[in-house]
């Protein structure tokens, strides 16, 4: 896979299915990404290493975001974290280079179903 292959810009922002979730990444320009899985933590791999045999689609940043994408991307490439399912994934790691905060709403979406589910079963008894 190869820069041809997406139509992505240095600081938009990748993703893919994972099933449950979505997968997401940073592009760097040359065909890198910028993402965070449990093998291998915060790091850059290729594109196809990003995709691993999955449809990648790009979701465009503002031009004038561009510079400050990059900028956190590259910190948090200088002083990579590892993965952490509830505190580091990989939309920590991409809202850390977009907002420059860590967050995950699809973490929030699936506490507040598990704690939907385990009231239900509460109540049940």
């Amino acid at each position: 896979m190869s820069d041809d292959d997406i139509c992505a810009l240095p600081g938009d922002i990748l993703y893919r299915r994972k099933f449950p979730a979505v997968h997401l990444g940073v592009y760097l320009g040359n065909g890198l990404v910028l993402h965070n899985n449990p093998k291998n933590g915060e790091h850059v791999s290729t594109l196809s290493g990003f995709a691993d045999g999955r449809e990648i689609k790009v979701n465009k940043i503002p031009d004038q975001l561009r510079s400050c994408v990059l900028s956190q991307a590259n910190k948090i490439i200088s002083l990579p974290k590892g993965y952490n399912v509830l505190f580091n994934n990989c939309e920590h790691t991409v809202n850390k280079a977009v907002f420059g905060t860590k967050r995950s709403d699809q973490v929030k979406v699936f506490m507040s179903l598990l704690l939907l589910c385990l009231g239900y079963l509460a109540l049940r008894k």
